[in-house]
């Protein structure tokens, strides 16, 4: 079965022209482009249930068809003023109207459209799913999502050919096809036979990268119940909770909709999917022959329960949406529509009465779902689930803000800090080692990659704990797994362009030498590695290997001065920061020196080294590397201790002319009193020149810290960043 994917009920609005109807517009358009399908799934909707009107339906859409839908689809669009739709290429199996003849229908569509724009989409078995295709539908911006049930043991239960032989080979090079084509995939879709553990399914697809994973239950009602339970009535319940369970404490990085649409309905907000919730009608189906139906799930019902009566060469979308049978729908949808038993139920608003082809009996849809005993069960333990984490993440903030919990003075202090810091960077090697090692087996594993890569990644899963985790920490490998895990969790990292940042498995081969490098080699230079520049574009550049030469020479220089002046510190650095690279940043003013850091590369410090004069002085690169190493420190404390409570409202900075969150001051006063310190050494012991520069500084920062005390003593902290701020204030002071 190509199901549908599960979709909400409510979707994108229009700008608020008048309609034909109250309702709302629809915004997802499902053309079935082809009426035949090449396997035979057991349990499909369209060939295995009541309705049998794909028999005598054109095999193929036609080109006359074609030019109505798109003819229909843009006069709907203007006279709802529609922003934004849907167009899902659906079945049978699409890739039987060939890929080229899709892509063009896609161009046909939008070039109709006057100013909606259109996302195109398939749901297909992936048997007939090559690279050619592939190649063809990312060049006409057609995103593709899969149908494939799991494991072969799963997919072999249920998604055959007509013979009776196995799919699997073919789905699961389509989902490994996919999942090297990002701006293809959308996703998959997998149906629940709860003869197979939630664990051999979760664990199956938490191998590949998947934008989002939907699991649905096999289509039932009360005319074809649930396959199985009648003999065990608890066995869709207890798989269910199951495999929530096992997604929620191992898997939850996996995009999982159906799971984040129960979390989000039980929070309140709204569902992604039908199967929970209340909403309206979005989706207007056409078939092969031109005819407009309804949702074409519910041909799980009764013969015609999904035609409409109308043609798009007779009737216009607009009319077609006062349908008796779509109003008839849309009533099911609100809480009055409901079952009498769902109206009083305490879960009604998460639940909404289920999938409405799962309320249909032979009295019709005033029934709750099919699925009733599963929903509640699962809905209530989800409840309990979420409660109990919310109270133990109250609990550990609470904990995380304690004052006394580390030790705050000792931390702020490079000299006092070491066994700190030690201990911080020991626990996040533990769990960055793991994480990485849980990466590089799947990599091992994966066949489609290249020998070497798959050589490197072995390396790393065989590598000691302690190694590993020492790499592991190195500010390209944390950006390259948060590209990973965002990639995996449909989140992905942008750079300042705000453009994704692609995730390449090859990555691990330079990872795999790290390993052979020293445990203690010294600060790394303008080293050349993409990793470490990835998320900055322009105005951000970094300079060329003339100027990194000169920098190189410039930053030995600025790391023994500060050797001098706190030899804790410069080791400090070496630890917690051990990247440096050479920017410029072309919009600032030519006389301005950049530097920065950023969490997402933690250890990595970006410093300029020249300004509208030439080369700056080891002084100021100095400067450049405590403050950012600084903030790096700081970072570090934040992932143990809280400090704010409320990062609102913005307060002022006397660093910045725009407004700043409470901890990006807390940031600026934790960088400013040691740069102060500095400035004192550097007033006392630098030649005549740079002394002469240090006491206007000096006095500046003293009254900038004067106003931040101030600001910062009606601002929410915890009583960890009370501590913290009286800590930085004595140490000002001495």
């Amino acid at each position: 079965m190509c199901a549908l994917p599960t979709m909400s009920t409510t979707s994108i609005t229009s700008r608020g022209a008048d309609t034909f109807d109250r309702s709302s517009p629809f915004t997802t358009f499902l053309l079935k482009v082809a009426s035949r399908c090449n396997i035979k799934c057991d349990y499909c909707y369209m060939y295995e249930h009541s309705d049998q009107s794909w028999r005598s339906q054109p095999h193929l859409m036609s080109e006359a068809t074609r030019e109505w839908i798109a003819r229909r689809l843009s006069e709907y669009a203007e006279s709802v003023a529609l922003e934004h739709a849907l167009v899902i290429f659906h079945g049978g199996e699409p890739l039987l109207a060939g890929p080229r003849n899709l892509a063009r229908f896609a161009e046909q569509i939008r070039h109709a459209q006057s100013s909606t724009h259109v996302d195109f989409s398939l749901q297909t078995n992936g048997t007939l799913l090559d690279d050619d295709a592939l190649d063809v539908f990312e060049a006409a911006g057609i995103g593709v999502s899969l149908s494939i049930d799991g494991p072969a043991r799963a997919q072999n239960l249920h998604r055959l050919t007509a013979r009776g032989e196995s799919t699997f080979a073919q789905a699961e090079a389509a989902l490994h096809r996919l999942a090297r084509r990002p701006r293809v995939f959308t996703g998959v879709i997998a149906v629940i036979d709860p003869s197979v553990p939630p664990s051999e399914i979760l664990e199956f697809f938490s191998r590949t990268d998947i934008p989002v994973l939907d699991l649905l239950l096999p289509d039932a009602n009360y005319t074809h119940p649930p396959t199985g339970r009648a003999l065990a009535p608890d066995l869709y319940r207890d798989w269910l909770i199951c495999a929530f369970d096992l997604w929620f404490d191992k898997y939850a990085d996996m995009p999982l909709r159906t799971f984040d649409a129960l979390l989000a309905a039980v929070a309140g907000s709204p569902s992604a999917t039908d199967a929970f919730g209340l909403g309206d009608v979005s989706l207007l189906g056409i078939e092969t022959d031109g005819s407009y139906h309804d949702l074409d799930v519910l041909k799980i019902t009764k013969q015609g329960q999904t035609a409409l009566g109308a043609h798009v060469t007779t009737t216009s979308i607009a009319e077609i949406a006062s349908s008796p049978k779509l109003t008839a729908h849309r009533k099911l949808l609100k809480l009055d529509g409901v079952a009498p038993t769902c109206r009083s139920c305490s879960v009604v608003e998460v639940c909404g009465g289920g999938s409405v082809p799962h309320r249909y009996s032979a009295e019709g849809f005033t029934n709750p779902t099919v699925y009733c005993h599963e929903m509640l069960s699962l809905i209530n333990h989800v409840k309990g689930r979420l409660l109990n984490t919310m109270a133990s993440e109250k609990q550990l903030r609470q904990a995380r803000g304690h004052a006394d919990r580390i030790d705050l003075d000792a931390f702020a202090s490079a000299a006092a800090a070491p066994e700190l810091v030690q201990g911080f960077l020991k626990e996040w090697h533990a769990q960055a080692g793991t994480e990485l090692r849980g990466m590089a087996a799947s990599l091992a594993a994966d066949v489609h990659l290249a020998e070497t890569t798959r050589q490197a990644a072995a390396v790393l899963v065989n590598c000691a704990d302690r190694v590993l985790g020492r790499v592991a920490t190195r500010p390209s490998v944390v950006l390259w797994t948060r590209v990973a895990r965002g990639a995996c969790a449909g989140t992905p990292l942008r750079n300042l362009d705000g453009k994704p940042i692609n995730f390449d498995p090859a990555y691990v081969e330079c990872i795999a030498q790290m390993l052979t490098e020293p445990a203690s080699s010294p600060i790394r230079l303008h080293r050349n590695d993409p990793w470490l520049r990835l998320p900055f574009t322009e105005p951000i550049v970094f300079v060329d290997d003339e100027a990194a030469a000169s920098g190189r020479d410039l930053a030995r220089q600025a790391l023994m001065l500060i050797d001098r002046y706190d030899p804790a510190l410069a080791s400090e650095i070496g630890l917690l920061s051990p990247e440096v690279q050479f920017v410029r940043d072309l919009s600032a003013h030519p006389d301005k020196v950049v530097s920065f850091s950023d969490d997402v590369v933690p250890g990595a410090l970006y410093v300029g080294i020249g300004h509208l004069d030439g080369a700056i002085d080891m002084y100021d690169l100095a400067e450049s590397l405590i403050h950012e190493h600084r903030h790096q420190k700081l970072y570090l404390l934040g992932r143990h201790v809280e400090l704010v409570t409320a990062d609102r409202p913005l307060v002022s900075s006397p660093w910045r002319e725009e407004l700043r969150p409470p901890s990006g001051l807390l940031h600026a006063v934790w960088v400013f009193v040691e740069l102060r310190r500095f400035w004192l050494y550097l007033q006392r012991e630098a030649p005549a020149p740079v002394r002469s520069r240090m006491q206007p500084l000096i006095h500046t920062t003293d009254q900038r810290l004067a106003q931040a005390w101030t600001t910062l003593a009606g601002v929410d902290l915890t009583p960890a960043g009370r501590r913290l701020v009286e800590v930085l204030r004595q140490r000002a002071a001495a």
